[in-house]
């Protein structure tokens, strides 16, 4: 038994689980822009219906781990309620909704999750590294941009997966892999949101003020 197996016997849930969505048609300018085709002849279509090789050559066991590693960063949250620290409801929306999130993609075997899986593991790492570095010491100017660079894997993130409701006539996904990856779609879009508030509250607006300080 693989360890997407034992994690669908552990919650008592299958794909099976997930009522039947009928997703709604297309706009018929979009169709005749016959997208599925172009796609197919830039040979992007496997990635987004076999996930670059499947769930079965390695991304299953990938994403599962991308899915543990959310409960890290939620040990993080909880780390500063121990410490007696209000936690901000930006990370703790956007740890608890990123788990969620996670676990739905492993659930259903979403095939794009590699796309989630490679801009987390990006930023994530220069990220960390960042505030290694601080910890020990070092002081690099760039903190703005980590947070720009969040941002943009959000944005990023949603027009590359959009796609897959509708490669092949939509037939790539199933049911319910458009509702875990609709799921996703709408926690990167108000994460943008969040995200946006923070950089214009932390950079933005200090940065004014302190231009009329001077």
């Amino acid at each position: 038994m693989d360890l997407l197996t034992s994690l669908s016997t552990f919650t008592g849930l299958d794909t099976k689980s997930f009522p039947v969505v009928t997703m709604p048609t297309l706009p018929s300018w979009v169709e005749s822009l016959d997208l599925g085709a172009k796609f197919s002849r830039l040979g992007v279509v496997e990635g987004y219906c076999e996930g670059g090789g499947g769930w079965e050559a390695g991304l299953g066991k990938l994403g599962f781990l991308f899915y543990l590693s959310k409960y890290w960063e939620l040990a993080d949250t909880a780390l500063l309620v121990v410490k007696r620290r209000q936690p901000s409801y930006l990370q703790v929306y956007h740890h608890a909704g990123t788990a969620y999130g996670a676990w739905l993609l492993c659930l259903t075997h979403v095939p794009v999750m590699f796309i989630f899986v490679g801009l987390n593991a990006v930023v994530h790492t220069i990220m960390y590294f960042y505030y290694a570095a601080t910890v020990c010491g070092y002081r690099f100017p760039g903190k703005a941009g980590i947070t720009s660079m969040q941002i943009g894997q959000f944005y990023f993130g949603i027009l590359i997966c959009m796609p897959a409701f509708f490669v092949r006539g939509g037939t790539c996904t199933t049911s319910a892999q458009k509702v875990a990856l609709s799921f996703m779609i709408a926690h990167a879009i108000y994460l943008t949101k969040l995200f946006g508030d923070f950089f214009r509250a932390s950079y933005q607006q200090k940065r004014l003020a302190a231009k009329k300080g001077l």
